[in-house]
């Protein structure tokens, strides 16, 4: 049963993995969201979070970090980042979501602060 549940939850998150864009990659600032099955980035000035691809190494320093940054999943942490905003996704935890951030680096990362994106 164990193997079918993770295999069933590799698959779903291999969608989520789709190919970078092939666009120059941006800098840019705002606040990322973890929790299970869920990470997102908010920019400074958006309306709209974008579902975060990285790859396994990045997402894994990412979570580790977030956890540090913050009391609960959920929280915002400031991130300061270099990546691709790409079209919306189709996963089941982020086909809700407008777009995508392909995350190549983390400048910054800190915790969430009142002068963030001022």
């Amino acid at each position: 049963m164990q193997r079918s549940s993770l295999a069933l939850l590799l698959g779903a998150l291999a969608g989520c993995a789709a190919p970078p864009p092939q666009q120059p990659a941006d800098t840019l600032a705002g606040h990322l969201v973890m929790a299970p099955r869920m990470q997102v980035f908010i920019g400074c000035q958006a309306e709209e979070p974008l579902w975060v691809v990285a790859d396994d190494a990045l997402r894994e320093r990412l979570e580790t970090r977030y956890a540090e940054l913050v009391d609960e999943p959920g929280e915002e942490a400031f991130a300061r980042v270099r990546g691709t905003v790409g079209p919306a996704l189709d996963c089941p935890w982020c086909r809700d979501f407008p777009g995508s951030l392909h995350l190549e680096e983390v400048l910054e990362y800190r915790e969430a602060s009142a002068r963030d994106c001022r």
